[in-house]
């Protein structure tokens, strides 16, 4: 047929309809037969058969506005282009829930899969190739690969968004990295294993390895480029655990914690061969060397203290001060143990303990003014100089002006060796003055303090026994002298040349040959008046008398000198 004809009912065979309308037809009958068709308008077009297209004929438009409802198979022997002015788009539609519509791409017997997995609770999609699955993605937008992910691209390449950029060969092994204007990611070496983290570069002018922060080795170590900081960390392994910071040789390596201010900020320094815990870059407060640990390094004004159970300044130094303090949290010596409101157990202060030897010396000025010292034998010796001499003494005006008061030697032991007024007392149970030396009038006396003033002699010791007598010029006296040729001696002093009462024993020998002597007893009453009562005497002539500041005296007229010791009784 050459023209259109609108037909109500057909049944053919194979007919060829150049155009027209026909309601409603059945071709072929019960037997699909071939059938080509220039153009088919149709509300409802039902096709038992095939449908071949067999590329040499363009199917310019199939327009239909109904369902296609496809028994068997459409081939396509080239290309199916959908192409419209619009968005063209396929609906692979399952009528009903839990159903698995897919589109598949298959070449010869390899095939790939889209498919939709109603049938779960995730109405997961899936991309499987050959029926296993390769990659899939929920409703919630997790995807979940079945292996690795790799892709090659270039390193400039992507958008300036957060869309992962696949970073090329070129000079790196390749890498993942995001976009937001400045680029960061991850890259390999391809010199070896090593993975490096970069952060905020332009990628148009400069590369990933100048915004490196953070490198990881073959072996896992890690090596940051710059600054650590974070609000908290936790290195945790099976066994050991290592935190290591390398800088070049002769640079300092540091980890640094930031306070409120900048005076609060704390460093630990690996400088050279030492290791400083630091509160500002400048203030050493404790450092580690090789041979030492030092504590305040720096020598400024801080403080050092060592707390115990229930001392709060068990170990105390003063670093304003000066001073050591030990129990004391106010120490006003170099070293100051222990205070004024607690006591150790026992009284138990202080010990000092050895093995062998034990000395404990107080210097000045490298000399020791007193030591200590216990040796193996368990004898105790008190040395105060290098000569193991011990001094005793005292000074009101520091350790530097104590004279000797008693020194012990190993010869002798002497007291007021540097010969000071500094007289000499011993008590008895009940005498205060068992023994006492008046050191600035040269007397010794027995039981008694008061020195008799008949002593006038000054230059020689005398010894007085008892009291002194009647107006303190009594008692029983002995003295020692040497008497030169004509030379007045001093005896005594009395209390009145005109009325006393003297009884005296004098002996001399001469020093040197001992060939003169001399021995009397002698009374002495009053007015120049002197008795000899007995007298011995070999080649010596001595003469007596009586001054007028009522001191009796004598002298030895023949050569001498003499050795002379004088007994004297004086009533009075």
């Amino acid at each position: 047929m050459s023209k259109a004809r609108d037909i109500a009912d057909l049944d053919f065979n194979a007919p060829d309809i150049d155009g027209g309308n026909i309601d409603g037809a059945v071709i072929g009958a019960t037997t699909a037969a071939a059938s080509t068709f220039t153009d088919v308008v149709a509300a409802s077009l039902d096709i038992s058969g095939n449908i071949d297209v067999d590329g040499t004929t363009n199917l310019d438009v199939v327009d239909i506005d109904g369902a296609v409802d496809m028994a068997s198979t459409l081939t396509v022997g080239d290309n199916i282009l959908l192409e419209a002015s619009g968005n063209p788009s396929i609906t692979n539609k399952a009528t009903g829930g839990g159903n698995n519509p897919t589109f598949r791409l298959q070449a010869d017997t390899n095939y790939w899969d889209f498919q939709g997995t109603f049938s779960n609770t995730n109405d997961d999609l899936f991309f499987m190739y050959n029926g296993a699955s390769k990659f899939s993605l929920t409703n919630a937008g997790a995807a979940t690969f079945s292996s690795r992910v790799s892709a090659t691209g270039s390193a400039n390449s992507g958008s300036a968004s957060h869309i992962p950029a696949l970073l090329g060969s070129g000079s790196y092994g390749g890498g993942i990295a995001t976009r937001d204007g400045a680029e960061s990611g991850w890259y390999q070496q391809t010199s070896g294993a090593d993975w490096h983290f970069y952060h905020n570069r332009t990628v148009a002018s400069q590369t990933p390895e100048s915004k490196k922060v953070l490198s990881f080795n073959s072996s896992g170590a890690a090596t940051f480029s710059s600054t650590i900081a974070a609000t908290g960390a936790t290195l945790a392994t099976a066994s050991s655990t290592s935190l290591s910071i390398t800088g070049g040789t002769g640079n300092s390596k540091n980890i640094y914690f930031n306070g409120d201010s900048s005076a609060q900020k704390g460093r630990i320094a690996s400088i050279g061969t030492s290791l400083y815990f630091q509160l500002t870059d400048a203030t050493s407060y404790f450092t580690i060397n090789p041979g030492s640990t030092v504590i305040n390094d720096s020598g400024i004004d801080h403080d050092f203290r060592v707390e115990s159970d229930a001392h709060t300044h068990m170990l105390f130094v003063d670093g304003g001060t000066n001073m050591l303090g030990i129990d004391t949290s106010a120490p006003d010596y170099l070293l100051d143990v222990g205070n004024s409101s607690s006591s150790p157990a026992g009284g138990q202060v202080m010990r000092i303990n050895s093995n062998g030897d034990t000395i404990f010396s107080l210097s000045k000025a490298g000399t020791s003014l007193f030591s200590m010292r216990n040796n193996s034998t368990s004898y105790t010796a008190l040395s105060s100089n290098s000569g193991a001499d011990l001094l005793l003494g005292y000074s009101a005006s520091g350790a530097g002006a104590i004279s000797d008061h008693l020194r012990f030697k190993s010869s002798e032991t002497v007291f007021n060796e540097g010969s000071a007024d500094r007289d000499f007392r011993v008590e008895s149970n009940g005498n205060p003055h068992a023994l006492y030396l008046d050191a600035g009038n040269e007397v010794l006396l027995i039981g008694n303090n008061a020195r008799n003033n008949a002593f006038v002699d000054n230059v020689y010791v005398g010894l007085q026994i008892g009291n002194p007598g009647v107006d303190n010029f009594g008692g029983h006296m002995f003295m020692s002298q040497t008497a030169p040729q004509n030379q007045w001696k001093d005896i005594i002093g009395v209390h009145d040349k005109n009325a006393t009462g003297v009884y005296f024993t004098i002996q001399g020998v001469r020093t040197g040959d001992q060939n003169r002597s001399y021995a009397a007893t002698v009374r002495y009453a009053y007015s120049q008046t002197f008795t000899i009562m007995t007298v011995s005497q070999q080649n010596t002539t001595v003469e007596y008398r009586v001054t007028s500041g009522h001191v009796l005296q004598y002298r030895f007229t023949t050569a001498g000198p003499y050795f002379v010791n004088l007994t004297v009784m004086a009533a009075g």
